[in-house]
C-alpha cells in the first residue's frame, strides 16, 4: 500500500466477517487530506461494511484505522467527530 504523509483518514489491513461470510477482507487505503474518495463495487462488496467501520457503527475483527493521525478504534470519540462534521449526518442508532 502507497501510503500518504499528509492522511486524512488511512486504514489498513481492514478485516470484517459476519458469521461465516468475511464482508471486508484486508482493505488498505489512505483519503488524502482535502481528497475525494469513493467506493464502487457490486452488491456484497463491502462498501457499507468499511464505512460503517470507518464511522464508528461497526468493530473491525481485525485492522487498524486512524483519522486526522489518531488511532480511532483506541479513541472512540473520534468517530463520532467524523460521523457528524464530515458527512453531516448522525448514525441511525447512535452507540449509548
Amino acid at each position: 500500500m502507497a501510503t500518504s504523509d499528509n492522511a486524512a483518514i488511512r486504514a489498513h489491513g481492514l478485516v470484517k466477517r459476519l458469521g461465516n461470510f468475511c464482508a471486508v477482507d484486508g482493505i488498505d487505503f489512505d483519503v488524502a487530506e482535502g481528497g475525494f474518495f469513493g467506493f464502487l463495487g457490486p452488491n456484497g462488496a463491502g462498501k457499507t461494511t468499511t464505512i460503517s467501520m470507518l464511522t464508528g457503527l461497526a468493530r473491525p475483527d481485525s485492522g487498524r484505522i486512524e483519522v486526522g493521525g489518531i488511532a480511532a478504534l483506541k479513541n472512540c470519540s473520534i468517530c463520532s467527530v467524523l460521523t457528524v462534521r464530515q458527512t453531516g449526518s448522525f448514525p441511525a442508532t447512535p452507540k449509548v
